[in-house]
């Protein structure tokens, strides 16, 4: 099992993280969200989304916190 967190993406390429609704799941959850980007300034690196371009929902496999 993976954690994913979903992100949205406005029809104007505004990206949102949706934090409240992280989510464990099968990594193949991820077949369905073909479109990969790279993500700068985002506490995950990529998300996936469904559409190349537009408004979509995408999701993002969580990053890992460092062990304190």
């Amino acid at each position: 099992m993976c954690q994913f967190v979903p992100y949205m993406r406005a029809a104007d390429g505004h990206i949102e993280r949706i934090s409240f609704a992280i989510y464990n799941c099968p990594h193949d959850v991820l077949e369905p969200y073909v479109h990969e980007e790279h993500l700068v300034d985002w506490p995950e690196s990529t998300v996936f989304w469904a559409k190349k371009s537009g408004a979509c929902i995408g999701v993002a496999p969580m990053s890992s916190s460092p062990a304190n």
